[in-house]
């Protein structure tokens, strides 16, 4: 995979003003090249971080196109065109539904049990089957990540403002979870939402601010760090 630098080199942008990307881009590109050459293995889990990161990347690029009008048509077409920004995973974003998605795999990768992943089933409506005990491992699962991408929940119920209507981010499997079995479907709502602004917070916070999640607790340092962080999800 080709640097951006290296492409924006070779094929320059059609005007300048992706250039408050750059510091933005340089940091998604690191921790995600630290990640990859440190890693030990290909589990499935030990991928997680790099969804996060390829949402990070995607959702900065998003803000300055379609949120704060900075980014011009001509270089986010230039950005989609070679592949710096994800097209598809950005037009999810402007749908109903999908503001928050975490990942194009949530949607698109189909198990034996369901098309989508539990990630996309908003906290509020997560219960067993009815008979099944109340305390048992299974009921804890249905608060787990996404075993796809790492996701504990990216819907509109959980993750936009009801009033401000302003997308506050997906929940994260390294982000500290509450009990949520314990809660009530209101409460399991109103505190994902407040998680979730947490999470978004990066997207306001300038250039310097670190990648939430990832270069802040150490993505980028190898999959025994990241193990030991989801290893409670086992």
């Amino acid at each position: 995979m080709l640097s951006w630098r290296a492409i924006t080199a070779s094929f320059p942008p059609p005007d300048d003003s992706w250039s408050g990307l750059a510091m933005h881009l340089d940091r998604c590109e690191q921790v995600r090249h630290q990640f990859l050459e440190q890693r030990t293995t290909s589990s499935e889990r030990l991928l997680w971080p790099l969804h996060r990161i390829h949402y990070e990347q995607n959702r900065l690029i998003y803000e300055k196109r379609f949120r704060e009008r900075t980014l011009s048509r001509a270089t986010y077409a230039y950005l989609v065109r070679y592949r710096i920004a994800d097209g598809d995973l950005i037009a999810k974003w402007r749908r109903r539904g999908y503001r928050a998605l975490c990942s194009l795999w949530a949607i698109s990768r189909c198990t034996a049990a369901r098309s989508h992943a539990i990630c996309r089933v908003p906290l509020r409506k997560r219960r067993l089957s009815e008979g099944a005990r109340a305390a048992t491992p299974a009921l804890r699962r249905l608060f787990h990540p996404s075993s796809v991408t790492g996701c504990v929940t990216c819907t509109d119920d959980d993750c936009v403002d009801p009033r401000s209507k302003q997308v506050l981010g997906p929940i994260w499997f390294d982000d500290v979870q509450p009990d949520w079995e314990a809660m009530t479907p209101a409460q399991r709502t109103a505190t994902a939402r407040k998680l979730a602004r947490k999470s978004a917070l990066w997207s306001t916070s300038g250039d310097n601010a670190p990648i939430p999640g990832v270069s802040s607790r150490g993505a980028g340092s190898g999959g025994d760090s990241v193990a030991s962080r989801h290893a409670q999800y086992r």
